[in-house]
């Protein structure tokens, strides 16, 4: 364990069994004093290494940040992708609420995931209060395309276009650099050629739609709130096609928050610091 004394962010390490192997993961505190977190963030893919670090220091205190999902680690052929996102998951909260000694904590899923918190949520709902799902997949499986190819192709597409955003550029934040290299890494850590594209497909084509309405009733039934926080500038998952789809859910109680200005960014960098704040601040007050 490392102690940061200028920022009071600790690193953490974990273990998930799954397979037959032994797979090392971390999450970050970010805590004054004898302060114990009451809120959990789980990043979204290829968010690892120095990224979850600078997201828990962006933080305010009393935050736990999760790694992204080392997804290199499911099966080539993406059948098991969503146990796999699922059991790690599972296995990093358990982790964060065993090492604060903790019964529950509000949690805040960003992008990739928020199936597995979603699943978490329906099937431990004694752990999980507050949920704030932030740009999250599996509202897009209508948007994107009826073709694994074709939704790959449209995600290529859309990650062109938010990455000619200034706030996804060095001259905004020079650790966007780092953070587009971790995102490659991910991809070349897979054990096949082709690999990682079954996966977004396999990601891009989940419906969770009626897995938050399963939710909802959870949280209703017991007093707490599922919010989803979109930015308005975001190319992947946009507000136009997103809204929609939920608002005709008919799902009472859902929230949807706008954040004006925001895109489909790290929450490592500059910006992420504004984001963050508003979906801790909306996960703590409801």
């Amino acid at each position: 364990m490392r102690y940061i004394r200028r920022t009071h962010v600790r690193q953490h390490t974990g273990t998930l069994q799954y397979a037959g192997k032994s797979i090392t993961f971390h999450f970050w505190s970010h805590l004054q004093g004898e302060e114990m977190p009451d809120t959990v963030v789980f990043l979204g893919t290829g968010q690892i290494g120095r990224v979850a670090q600078w997201a828990a220091q962006a933080a305010p205190s009393g935050v736990v940040v999760v790694e992204g999902a080392p997804h290199w680690h499911a099966h080539p052929s993406a059948r098991d992708l969503y146990d796999f996102m699922y059991e790690y998951t599972l296995t990093a909260f358990q982790a964060v609420l065993s090492e604060f000694a903790i019964t529950s904590a509000h949690v805040i899923a960003q992008s990739q995931a928020a199936p597995g918190i979603v699943r978490l949520g329906n099937n431990y709902s004694n752990l999980v209060d507050n949920v704030v799902l932030m740009a999250p997949l599996g509202f897009a499986a209508s948007i994107f395309g009826d073709t694994s190819e074709t939704q790959v192709r449209t995600l290529v597409r859309r990650t062109a276009r938010t990455f000619l955003q200034f706030s996804q550029s060095p001259l905004y934040d020079p650790r966007n650099i780092y953070i587009g290299f971790m995102l490659v890494r991910a991809i070349l850590m897979e054990s096949e050629r082709g690999a990682s594209k079954r996966k977004y497909a396999t990601g891009l084509a989940y419906d969770m739609r009626e897995d938050c309405r399963a939710l909802m009733k959870r949280q209703r039934e017991k007093g707490k709130a599922l919010t989803l926080l979109l930015g308005n500038k975001d190319k992947i998952f946009t507000v136009q096609e997103i809204k929609p789809l939920i608002d005709g859910m008919g799902i009472e109680d859902v929230q949807i928050r706008v954040l004006p200005g925001v895109s489909h960014l790290s929450l490592a960098v500059r910006g992420g610091k504004k984001v963050l704040k508003a979906a801790i601040d909306i996960v703590r007050e409801e």
